[in-house]
């Protein structure tokens, strides 16, 4: 009886640690990225993608590697991740902000072709109509303590990060 109940109680602990593990281990990462130890965020992103690909908060994990690879100067492993954001998940929010750097990239290798096509999916992301506004605005705050914002006026499209212009389109 007494084993019996020990053995329980371990698969009892093993299966709620795990249904826990997936945001334990994210927000790990977060806190590291919070106290400006990027290196940790970054190991504790790429394990919780490794071990949990399908979680609800593996596109946020996702974004957040292109980030890092992004401000550590790494172009093909930050365009890779961004690239994974616009792919799986059309609908986040972070995707018009992947797009941005992404269109960073191109404007800065030259390749026309990428920026011409990733500026019309920028301005295309979201159904314009200012009825009561000057602007519609879209926010998103990455697991690296990033603020963005994208604002859509009537002739433009105006994307922040951390309140400094990153880029501009207009049409």
């Amino acid at each position: 009886m007494k084993r019996s109940f020990v053995i329980f109680l371990i698969v009892l602990c093993f299966f709620s640690a795990s249904a826990f593990s997936d945001t334990t281990v994210f927000y790990k990462g977060v806190r590291a990225a919070y106290s400006g130890r990027l290196d940790f965020a970054f190991m504790f992103f790429r394990s919780f993608l490794q071990s949990y690909p399908r979680s609800k908060l593996a596109q946020d994990a996702i974004f957040a590697l292109g980030e890092y690879y992004y401000f550590t100067n790494n172009p093909t492993m930050s365009a890779r991740h961004f690239n994974r954001v616009i792919v799986q998940y059309p609908t986040s929010k972070a995707k018009i902000f992947a797009c941005a750097y992404l269109l960073n990239m191109a404007q800065r290798s030259k390749n026309e072709d990428a920026e011409r096509s990733l500026k019309r999916e920028i301005v295309t992301a979201h159904n314009l109509s200012l009825v009561f506004s000057k602007y519609k605005r879209y926010i998103y705050e990455s697991p690296f303590n990033k603020k963005y914002k994208a604002l859509y006026y009537m002739d433009r499209v105006q994307i922040y990060i951390n309140d400094d212009l990153f880029t501009e389109i207009s049409y």
